[in-house]
């Protein structure tokens, strides 16, 4: 039997939701319902999918950033954007974060800024990064990308060659090449890089830059 994980990649996505539910039953266990919020993003089940992060907020007791995060998407993908910015704020406390200690609800924060054109909000997110800032691995180079320190090749340069890594890393980069572009006013060249952020292959699905990436092609946004 195919896993919720697989059921996902191969595009079967009412078929995880189910393999997701009855897994958990099973198990007792909350981590399938992770893959089910995945599965609802891409059936454009905004609701059942905000309902589903706050369970898994609940029952883990906040104790894990990606569930802030996911719940932020969504709100945006809504159109909810303080409510997605305000559940991202109350994620940066978060046991459990990336493995450059929790810069990727500022990243998201930063492009919530430039979309908002929030000068407030463009400050703190920059302050936060520069306060975790480090030249390290992933993901840190998105954050010196951002702060003006690292150039897009020198972020290019420390993507992993390990397949699955480099696709989800060039889906992350791209999107914040976008971002970029965007806070530039090149609404053409943030569409490519948008473009290439969302054509990683699935094994990008995991990645929240995903999500907004394709938001921003399909709900024209990238054009406003």
């Amino acid at each position: 039997m195919a896993s919720v994980w697989q059921l996902i990649k191969d595009g079967r996505y009412q078929e995880a939701c189910a393999a997701a539910d009855a897994e958990c039953a099973q198990s007792k266990d909350i981590a399938p319902l992770r893959n089910k919020v995945l599965a609802l993003l891409n059936l454009a089940r905004l609701e059942e999918s905000v309902e589903l992060s706050k369970r898994i907020i609940e029952a883990t007791h906040g104790d894990t950033d990606v569930d802030y995060i996911f719940l932020g998407v969504t709100y945006w993908m809504m159109g909810k954007r303080s409510d997605a910015v305000t559940v991202w704020m109350d994620g940066e406390e978060a046991k459990y974060t990336d493995l450059a200690g929790g810069v990727e609800i500022p990243l998201l924060e930063y492009y919530a800024a430039m979309r908002l054109r929030d000068s407030t909000l463009e400050e703190r997110s920059t302050v936060a990064l520069r306060g975790k800032y480090s030249r390290g691995p992933w993901p840190f180079p998105l954050v010196g990308y951002i702060l003006g320190e690292v150039d897009a090749n020198g972020v290019l340069g420390a993507v992993s060659s390990i397949p699955a890594l480099k696709a989800k890393q060039i889906c992350q980069a791209s999107f914040y090449f976008g971002v970029r572009k965007l806070r530039e006013s090149d609404r053409a060249a943030a569409k490519h890089h948008f473009v290439e952020s969302v054509g990683q292959g699935p094994v990008t699905l995991t990645k929240q830059e995903y999500y907004l990436a394709k938001y921003e092609l399909t709900s024209a946004r990238v054009d406003v």
